[in-house]
């Protein structure tokens, strides 16, 4: 083979290198998309919310460019896997309230494009009363085994603390 040959072929596999090396830092077709199985739907008040990628991803910047609307205190937790980040409020999430939570494009930990994405997710309301049994103003009411006091609520109490005061 002739000095020209070589050089023209090493050429070539310099280029498809350098092509292959593109497509994997810059392409789509290797672009990471994180998701959560929780977007657009409601939690509660101490659930925490959970956004996967399917590779692994640096933690340190996901920790600090994560932006949460209306700001409220929160913890970002990356679990040991480095494949998820658990959003956790420092007390607990408001009332009835629309979260949006917005992560900027980033890189895995092999360098793939994650793409930038944007979640939401209302929390719930709180329990109300919808009757109570004996009637509020009621007389000569018996309280008994048989005869107990009971409170209907719109919806489950199962997550949240009931305190009754009888004056």
């Amino acid at each position: 083979m002739k000095n020209s040959t070589k050089i023209i072929l090493i050429f070539i596999l310099f280029l498809l290198i350098l092509s292959g090396i593109y497509l994997y830092l810059f392409s789509n077709l290797f672009l990471v998309k994180p998701f959560s199985l929780q977007d657009k739907k409601e939690i509660k008040f101490n659930e925490s919310f959970e956004i996967s990628f399917n590779h692994t991803i640096n933690p340190n910047f996901y920790k600090q460019n994560i932006t949460l609307e209306p700001k409220t205190g929160m913890k970002a937790i990356i679990n040991k896997e480095r494949n998820k980040i658990i959003l956790t409020p420092e007390t607990f999430w408001k009332e009835n309230t629309e979260y949006k939570i917005t992560l900027p494009k980033g890189r895995t930990k092999k360098f793939l494009p994650v793409k930038e994405a944007s979640f939401s997710f209302k929390t719930s309301t709180q329990p109300k009363v919808v009757s109570i049994s004996p009637e509020n103003g009621g007389k000569d009411v018996v309280l008994s085994m048989e005869n107990p006091i009971v409170v209907n609520f719109d919806k489950s109490t199962e997550d949240f603390f009931v305190d009754f005061v009888i004056s």
